[in-house]
């Protein structure tokens, strides 16, 4: 599989092959090669970022650790590691969002500057990450009594932000209140954590305190670690791994390991854990937050980016409790730090937990998580909807990756062997973050009236989110099934 700028560049040159006008092949190149190192850079930082996720994972459990063996000073030293970790990775994200917004322009430019747009929309800005200002600024925090120790943890961007923390009992729990040997308190470049051992069941409340009037240009997220002495869910020590290869080119394009868990209570969880090649020491991170009902269920780990011929080691895996997908606090964006923001619980970890088996046929570059865009899946089937004998709906299915929730359109036109144009086709629908599809349904009669056979050639396809920002584009996609035009009708 090709990267997004890769697929722009060969995009550029066979668009002519379909009388489409391209501009300025100079600049097309310079700006695909910008868009190249942009798309780099946000590989990068989008590694860091999951490196940083990795390594808080680990020390929340230190901090489990520590908080069962009763050892102040031992608490105090893996709470300021946890909320250090915290603070890593609200930087990590900022960095990534940062990158990831420098790519989307780049992108952009790139694809400004190859090709005139057929279909006369404009470009829009670029998707980005974004944080949420401070428009709900209190976060109610369920405490249950079996709860032996609570994180509670601000970020704002500029450090200019102050956290409250409210008991149960309408206690204000401030900076001094570390003097109690039951709260720990710490501050680190703007990321406030408080660690309250064996807190008060109930709800506790945090709210956040601007120290000037201009709160609302500030940003922010707000974090809750509960660890909970009677766990709802726990690992099975069931796994299996296998390679997916999304785009049918013979090589995966991600390991995915599946996660056996025995779910006491059914709720909202998340398992986190990263894959560790022991050669090069690259760490992938990936989690998963799904709804499970009591009993033994499982969870499956897609892990992008692995390009070693090598076996696996599936390390820091954690269970968590967690709230549903819309309790988030910062806007929802797929592979982001939404789903990892919030109130959780923990329930279960392993430190060494699994090796996959050898894997030598592995896809890259690939499409990342964050990366929205055509992922090469296509098929095609005929719909007889008045069941007479004959097509009034060619449906070709489209795969695609989402990166953000949000309205997507995807265009295309069909051709014939001759080049020649024979209908078009759009699909606008709200989508999930994931791997997803589109469908554009050809119109039956219209490809009866071109009298051409198939197989047709699907080309100009493009996709679109939001107000036409344009995310992906093809001009050669795919090649239908063979056809008759008679097969086709109304």
């Amino acid at each position: 599989m090709k990267s997004e700028v890769a697929v722009i560049a060969i995009f550029a040159m066979i668009l002519v092959n379909f009388n489409i006008n391209v501009c300025y092949a100079d600049a097309c190149s310079d700006a695909v090669a910008a868009a190249n190192a942009a798309y780099a850079k946000a590989n990068s930082a989008y590694d860091n970022f999951m490196n940083a996720l990795d390594a808080f994972e680990y020390a929340t459990y230190t901090l489990y650790l520590a908080i069962a063996s009763g050892n102040p000073f031992a608490i105090a030293a893996a709470g300021l590691a946890c909320v250090k970790c915290e603070h890593d990775c609200y930087k990590a994200l900022k960095s990534w969002k940062s990158a990831q917004d420098a790519y989307n322009a780049a992108a952009k430019a790139a694809l400004d500057a190859c090709k005139c747009k057929k279909t006369g929309a404009t470009s829009g800005s670029g998707a980005s990450l974004t944080t949420q200002s401070l428009e709900e600024y209190i976060r109610p925090i369920i405490v249950a009594p079996n709860t032996s120790a609570t994180l509670f943890v601000l970020n704002s961007e500029n450090g200019s932000l102050s956290l409250k923390l409210l008991s149960p009992n309408g206690t204000s729990i401030t900076p001094l209140s570390d003097d109690d040997s039951s709260i720990y308190h710490y501050d680190i470049d703007g990321t406030i954590g408080y660690l309250v051992i064996k807190p008060d069941p109930g709800i506790w409340t945090m709210e956040v305190e601007p120290f000037w009037s201009e709160k609302d240009k500030e940003k922010y997220t707000l974090f809750a670690y509960k660890f909970e002495n009677e766990s709802a869910a726990e690992f099975n020590d069931y796994y299996a791994d296998k390679g997916v290869d999304d785009d049918g080119n013979g090589l995966y394009d991600h390991i995915d390991v599946t996660v056996g868990t025995d779910i006491k209570t059914a709720g909202w969880y998340m398992i986190s854990g990263s894959l560790f090649e022991e050669n090069t020491n690259k760490t992938i991170f990936a989690f998963n937050k799904t709804y499970l009902e009591q009993g033994n269920r499982s969870q499956t780990l897609e892990f992008y980016g692995m390009n070693s011929s090598s076996s696996y080691y599936l390390k820091n895996l954690s269970l968590k409790a967690a709230q549903p997908p819309s309790y988030a606090s910062i806007s929802e964006n797929g592979m982001g730090y939404t789903d990892l923001e919030g109130d959780v619980g923990f329930q279960d970890f392993r430190a060494e937990a699994y090796k996959t088996k050898t894997y030598d046929k592995l896809d890259w570059p690939i499409n990342t998580p964050w990366s929205t865009g055509l992922i090469g899946a296509y098929s095609d089937h005929g719909i007889d909807a008045n069941g007479d004998g004959r097509y009034e709906i060619l449906a070709v299915d489209v795969g695609v990756n989402i990166a953000e929730r949000g309205k997507y359109t995807m265009t295309g036109d069909l051709y014939d062997l001759n080049k020649s144009e024979v209908a078009w086709s759009i699909d606008s629908i709200n989508l999930e973050p994931g791997r997803r599809t589109m469908h554009l349904n050809f119109d039956g009669m219209t490809i009866q009236k071109h009298r051409a056979n198939g197989p047709y050639i699907l080309s100009n396809l493009s996709l679109w989110e939001g107000n036409w920002s344009i995310k992906d584009a093809k001009s050669y996609a795919y090649s239908t099934t063979a056809y008759n035009y008679s097969d086709f009708g109304d």
